[in-house]
């Protein structure tokens, strides 16, 4: 088995291993969303709390698939280093991992804004 075999089996057991601590799985704080029942009357301070709730859920899954797409054009970058096209869609890779931890970090902030702002 070549070396370059080597390292993408390893990268991919160490990030099979780190996913559960970035999701939270083993410290059991995974946000709770409530739903309110159909049945009862439904005010914008109710949607906005339902809202707020959603997307609390999904920022930690959106943050891990960030993690795993930069690492994963990292990995790719390495691979291919010999190659030109490889290394740029290792790079591109990358680059759209950044922008995604970004985007769901700033998500994150806003959504930290609003709860401590608006008096849910």
């Amino acid at each position: 088995m070549s070396l370059k075999k080597q390292y993408i089996r390893v990268a991919g057991l160490v990030m099979g291993m780190l996913a559960p601590l970035l999701t939270y799985a083993q410290t059991g704080a995974a946000p709770k969303i409530r739903l309110t029942s159909p049945s009862s009357s439904l005010t914008l301070d109710g949607l906005v709390k339902i809202f707020i709730g959603l997307l609390d859920g999904v920022t930690g899954l959106f943050l891990t698939v960030a993690v795993i797409a930069f690492f994963w054009g990292l990995v790719r970058y390495i691979y291919y280093a010999g190659d030109v096209k490889g290394r740029k869609k290792g790079r591109d890779t990358i680059m759209w991992g950044l922008i995604g931890l970004f985007v769901v970090v700033a998500l994150a902030g806003i959504l930290q804004v609003l709860k401590e702002i608006l008096p849910l």
